[in-house]
């Protein structure tokens, strides 16, 4: 058998030289690599694409949990903000609501007296927006001055707006005239304008403005009720003329409830009201308001003056003293000496029981009536009675044995003057 030799697959320099061919052993190591990778596996990549898809993937968790914490801190802060008052008194500011202020106005003006603050750079006025908006009754905020404090809750706050200002209290009383009315209002408020005050209650565009006719009225006098107001700094004057005339309104809404008299069918509302301001100014008591009624209108059926003394001293603009006997011949249309019928308009805002006298009116045949100096009149139907009440109740008070006009208790400390019967008419 003949062995053949068969020629080598490789040549000599083909084989790795282990002892100096250093690229040799590089290709084979790589080889060796390569058969040890399992069949389809892709080959690793290191450097910096690795790290920057690693760093990526960190910082995006890192930046989630800061939202979701900053979620859960901000909702708690915005829920305590808008629902819940510090039980502490905190700044007290004064906010001022003018008409024409709108949503956004307001809450810069909280913002600038130090209500609506924020919290890590997110201002409340978001959170005020975003609660009024949900209530959906931010146009039914009221103008006003309003007394805040920067611990009540944001939700208490807009309640407050909603209900109207009730901060800055002003009573007025019965039997004030406007004057008087503006004078009590500018001793609390010290911005208030009584001039602007005055002009507007005199101004037939706001007197229409307000549901009157100014072909009637030449004036609000009379209309103003007396009640209690709540009115502050930086309100505008006709905002007050428009909360009490419509607390007029309201309380003359129950007159034409209840059983009226023949009066009804021959004199007007207009009538009714000035008749109603003499009766305020001549009354002390609710029983004699009828029965001081009956009288004027006996008066007035038969022609005589009224002869009422707080006429004359609305025509003097001074209710501080008592008419003199000269005062009887003023020139004015509400000299009720002079003048027959009733004067021109009322000379006082009257109370509803004032008012209710004029329709519910007993019969009688009074024409006078004179103060007894206890809160009461005595009413007499003839002169000759009307005299005799007189020189009884008079003579009474010059002494000092009754009560003062006024009815306060006081003594009259003055000596005794000598009484002087009038001619004719009602003596207070």
């Amino acid at each position: 058998m003949i062995n053949k030799r068969y020629p080598p697959t490789h040549s000599k320099k083909d084989e790795p030289d282990f002892f100096g061919d250093d690229n040799s052993f590089s290709d084979h190591e790589t080889i060796r690599h390569e058969y040890r990778r399992n069949p389809g596996e892709r080959p690793r990549r290191h450097g910096l694409l690795g790290v920057v898809g690693s760093l990526f993937v960190w910082s995006s968790l890192l930046v989630i949990v800061a939202i979701l914490a900053f979620t859960f801190i901000y909702g708690r802060y915005a829920y305590t903000r808008v629902y819940e008052s510090e039980p502490s008194v905190g700044q007290i500011a004064i906010l001022t609501i003018e008409q024409g202020d709108n949503f956004a106005a307001i809450s810069r003006k909280l913002e600038m007296c130090g209500i609506l603050r924020g919290f890590v750079g997110l201002p409340d006025r978001w959170l005020f927006k975003l609660y009024a908006m949900n209530e959906g009754t931010s146009h039914q905020i009221k103008t006003g001055a309003y007394q805040l404090n920067c611990n009540q809750s944001l939700s208490a706050i807009y309640s407050k707006l909603l209900q109207g200002s009730k901060d800055f209290k002003i009573t007025i009383p019965e039997g004030k005239t406007l004057a008087e009315t503006a004078a009590i209002i500018s001793a609390n408020i010290p911005t208030f304008d009584t001039k602007t005050f005055y002009d507007l209650a005199h101004s037939s565009t706001t007197i229409e403005q307000l549901g009157f006719d100014p072909k009637q009225l030449s004036s609000l006098e009379g209309y103003l009720y007396p009640s209690t107001y709540y009115y502050g700094p930086g309100m505008p004057e006709i905002e007050l003329l428009k909360m009490m005339t419509n607390s007029f309104k309201k309380k003359m809404e129950a007159i034409f409830k209840v059983t009226q008299t023949e009066q009804d069918k021959q004199f007007t509302f207009q009538q009714h009201l000035i008749l109603a301001s003499l009766i305020e100014k001549e009354a002390r008591s609710n029983e004699d308001r009828p029965l001081i009624a009956s009288v004027l209108y006996n008066r007035l059926a038969k022609k005589m003056p009224l002869q009422i003394d707080a006429t004359l001293q609305y025509a003097k603009g001074d209710f501080s003293t008592p008419p003199r006997p000269e005062d009887k011949t003023i020139d004015s249309p509400f000299n009720t000496y002079l003048n027959k019928g009733l004067p021109p308009q009322p000379i006082c805002s009257p109370r509803f029981e004032s008012m209710m006298a004029t329709y519910n009116t007993p019969k009688s045949d009074n024409l006078y009536y004179v103060y007894k100096g206890n809160g009461q009149h005595a009413f007499a139907t003839t002169y000759d009675q009307h005299r005799e009440n007189i020189t009884k109740y008079l003579k009474s008070k010059n002494s000092g044995s009754t009560e003062s006009k006024d009815g306060s208790g006081a003594k009259n400390a003055a000596p005794a003057a000598p009484l002087v019967l009038p001619d004719d008419g009602i003596e207070e």
